[in-house]
């Protein structure tokens, strides 16, 4: 969480237990507090705004310089309407206002679900295209037809 307010980050965790969450993370309030973080490989990161020494978008900026493509969920007092959609367009899953954080759970479950939802997409691609290459580099013909016998593809075997 990057938050450099201990009430706030307090505020936000407990939305969470009350969401039904049981969270377990760290407050940090600098980029290399933020880059150390990072390497932990967190489940989701909840960004403060705006910071004394530190602000969302340069985490954010960060976050996918290192090619990490982590749910990252605004949690401001401070955001603007126009400020949240350039968020939003520069890689934020969602953003929640602190007086709102009734919103939090389900906005939480929400990136969760995408995120597993990229996971199962990208392991099933790497599957298919292992398959592929295993019927396309097999010495055995393998044709692959229709219950109607109209034959759909082959490998160079076959």
């Amino acid at each position: 969480m990057l938050e450099d307010n201990r009430s706030d980050a307090e505020s936000v965790l407990h939305a969470l237990r009350i969401a039904g969450y049981d969270p377990i993370g760290d407050r940090v309030e600098t980029e290399q507090d933020f880059r150390d973080h990072l390497q932990r490989d967190p489940e989701i990161i909840l960004a403060d705004f705006t910071m004394p020494e530190f602000d969302s978008l340069r985490a954010l900026d960060i976050m996918q310089a290192c090619d990490l493509d982590i749910p990252f969920i605004i949690v401001s007092g401070t955001i603007g309407e126009e400020r949240a959609v350039q968020a939003m367009q520069r890689g934020a899953s969602d953003y929640i206002i602190k007086d709102r954080l009734c919103r939090l759970g389900p906005a939480v479950k929400q990136a969760l679900v995408r995120r597993r939802f990229k996971d199962d997409k990208l392991k099933a691609e790497q599957t298919a295209a292992r398959l592929a290459a295993i019927i396309e580099s097999s010495s055995d013909a393998i044709i692959a037809q229709t219950l109607d016998g109209n034959i759909t593809s082959w490998n160079p075997a076959a």
